[in-house]
């Protein structure tokens, strides 16, 4: 996804009133001193939001800070933040607040705010009855047993072979290809750069992140088996135009944070797209 600031506002903001719009929309844009751009020779960059960010941010107005502060113009954005700025009701059970949203004592978390029910204007949900309840439950239990039981051969993330994409690919024209490109190393111990050349026109979106081969670890950018830097270089030659999009999962080094990581993470794929002033884009700055 890559949108301006006013699309943006569109987006999040859409089922608001008219006033609260203006209002929310000018104390948040209105501090934004340069609109961000992060495509950088042709390819988009992006981040994974609000997952990369962690506990850092988890609502929209500060991803929409930290993307902006950082430089980057494409997210990847999960839907609880969006739907809980845009005045989604809370979840029951969960005291007013929900994941990526405002937690129960902060403001827009009560009746009448962004996280309240019952606010007059339609976006309510009822109470449910202690029969709903106990059903609501016996379900949440189900499921958790069932994930926890369930056999992990079925999930494509590291245990996909080198031609799992081509039968999925052949079985319809419709289906695409949401790369990433760390797991691809991780599961194959082979380079994803053949995949990419070969499907390019099926991939719609590719996740960057930096691991070992045969299922090793993530790591810093630059670190591990992953080719960052010729998949970028790839993307640019051959103007791909999916979005490489930064996935932060590696552990974030002591006296750092997780926002100045997708920073240096960022700076990476300049070094690699030929933007930066660095030397090199073999090591994470």
């Amino acid at each position: 996804m890559s949108c301006t600031r006013r699309e943006f506002g569109k987006l999040t903001l859409a089922s608001l009133p008219a006033a609260t719009v203006l209002g929310r929309a000018e104390s948040i844009f209105g501090a934004v001193a340069q609109k961000p751009n992060s495509m950088i020779a042709g390819v988009q960059i992006g981040v994974i939001v609000p997952y990369s960010f962690g506990q850092e941010a988890s609502d929209a107005e500060t991803i929409l800070k930290y993307v902006t502060q950082i430089g980057i113009s494409g997210v990847e954005m999960m839907n609880p933040p969006a739907e809980a700025f845009a005045g989604a009701p809370a979840p029951v059970g969960r005291g007013g607040g929900r994941p990526g949203g405002p937690s129960p004592g902060t403001p827009g978390a009560g009746p009448g705010g962004r996280g309240g029910r019952g606010d007059g204007r339609g976006g309510g949900r009822p109470e449910l009855t202690s029969e709903q309840q106990a059903e609501q439950r016996a379900r949440a239990e189900e499921l958790k047993k069932w994930r926890f039981s369930v056999s992990r051969d079925n999930h494509a993330h590291t245990q996909a072979t080198p031609t799992a994409w081509d039968e999925a690919m052949s079985q319809s024209k419709y289906n695409g290809i949401n790369l990433d490109a760390g797991h691809y190393v991780a599961g194959t111990s082979q380079s994803p750069i053949p995949l990419i050349q070969k499907h390019h026109d099926r991939i719609t979106s590719m996740h960057l992140k930096d691991r070992k081969k045969d299922n090793g670890p993530n790591t810093l950018w630059g670190q591990g088996d992953t080719p960052l830097a010729e998949i970028l270089q790839l993307m640019k030659k051959e103007k791909y135009k999916f979005p490489a999009t930064i996935e932060l999962e590696y552990p974030v080094p002591e006296g750092s944070t997780r926002v100045a990581e997708i920073g240096k993470c960022f700076e990476f794929c300049k070094r690699a797209l030929g933007t930066a002033s660095t030397t090199s884009a073999s090591r994470q700055g």
